[in-house]
């Protein structure tokens, strides 16, 4: 065994793994307790430096990772080969480094924390609602509804497919500085939108969120805090990017699903027009028929004596849920007309299908339906929908869905 042996690309080989099982799993997994003094820093992350030599070692041929008891670590041995390797080594003796902490990102979907210990480990203001971190490469956001509408933040999942947050700024027209920038540039500055649900105490971690290409940002109409004078608000539109769904019996996680719902306008179109969007229901005629049988499938819940529900920020996008014991009926609603009845039947039952089964892995009994307009031409979709284990019903059969 030679420490000599490791090179570079063995060492950034043992970062990526780090980086994909995180801090605390690699540590773990290899036999490492937390460094107290030596790091190396590398693309704005740090790294157990002992650790990762020992772990590097693993990656060269024939060779296999170290155990903690067959080198020693320190300035004149892992130091000084990371060193020679050319990667920075810093020392921090104050540092009490946790399992989890700026090392690596170690939140997964749905899983709870203190807003104190967030920023203790991944750094950032601890009052703002967009909290950009100077130690490591994340904007941190948070959305509650229960907190933000007083102060004109009506954020929610729209439409189109996309979470729509209000940008910083409780008084006078938003502009594009402080965290309203940093969430605009994250992408030049190298850093991850990080979406949390809560603003105070425990938040619940939503996860990665990137701005839409096409429009990153739509400009609205708010009251000011408190329902003060009406003024102009950025308002990002957001998608989420591809993470693991919480584990259903994960400690820590978010098991309930959804938000009381909100009635919907469905007299106007909003504000943002969305001129590249193949969706119908996202403007004109067809918004307001969405949100007209939206509320159509709210009210028929809430007289069956059912909570209806609006999906939370880490809730897949689905347009009406209520819940009956431990199963969950959830909805996704389309607007018909003779010309688009094929485009929107396929687009809703791939989207009901796909909430159920992301439900279902979180550990719900689900009730999946798709709510259309009006009854569709021929048999043929009420057939495939049954195949599916999907209840296919339009206004004039509402009763199917509580049958």
């Amino acid at each position: 065994m030679s420490l000599a042996e490791i090179d570079r690309s063995a060492v950034l080989d043992a970062m990526a793994e780090f980086d994909r099982l995180g801090r605390h799993q690699f540590l773990e997994t290899y036999g490492y307790g937390p460094a107290r003094e030596y790091f190396v820093v590398e693309g704005g992350r740090s790294y157990d430096s002992k650790a990762l030599l020992g772990v590097a070692h693993g990656y060269v041929d024939g060779q296999e990772a170290l155990r903690p008891s067959e080198f020693s670590g320190g300035d004149r041995t892992v130091g000084a080969q990371l060193t020679r390797l050319g990667f920075r080594v810093v020392r921090d003796p104050d540092s009490q480094a946790s399992p989890k902490d700026s090392s690596g990102w170690d939140l997964n979907v749905g899983e709870q924390i203190r807003r104190v210990d967030l920023h203790a480990q991944y750094g950032g203001s601890r009052q703002d609602g967009v909290s950009p971190s100077a130690r490591t490469p994340n904007v941190l956001i948070f959305t509650d509804p229960q907190s933000g509408e007083q102060h004109g933040y009506f954020d929610s999942w729209r439409e189109d497919g996309f979470f729509y947050y209000t940008g910083r700024g409780q008084r006078g027209n938003q502009t594009f500085t402080s965290g309203n920038l940093a969430i605009l540039n994250y992408q030049q500055d190298g850093r991850a939108l990080r979406l949390f649900e809560g603003a105070r105490g425990i938040v619940t971690y939503a996860g990665r969120f990137e701005l839409a290409e096409d429009q990153a940002w739509v400009e609205e109409i708010a009251p000011e805090t408190g329902g003060g004078p009406k003024r102009r608000v950025i308002v990002f539109r957001l998608s989420p990017v591809l993470e693991s769904d919480p584990a259903p019996t994960k400690a820590g996680g978010r098991t309930e699903v959804g938000r009381p719902f909100r009635r919907r306008d469905d007299e106007k179109s909003p504000a943002p027009a969305q001129p590249r969007s193949t969706d119908p229901d996202v403007v004109g005629r067809g918004l307001n028929a969405h949100r007209r049988l939206e509320n159509l499938l709210a009210e028929s819940a809430s007289a069956s004596g059912f909570q209806p529900l609006d999906p939370s920020v880490d809730d897949p996008a689905f347009d009406v849920a209520w819940t009956q014991g431990a199963r969950m009926t959830v909805c996704e609603v389309k607007s018909i007309t003779d010309g688009n009845q094929t485009g929107q039947l396929r687009l809703g039952l791939g989207q009901v299908l796909d909430y159920a089964h992301t439900l279902r892995r979180r550990g719900s009994q689900v009730h999946p339906v798709l709510f259309i307009e009006r009854a569709p031409a021929g048999d043929h979709w009420s057939t495939l929908c049954k195949e599916l284990g999907v209840v296919l019903a339009w206004p004039e059969s509402l009763a199917d869905v509580w049958r």
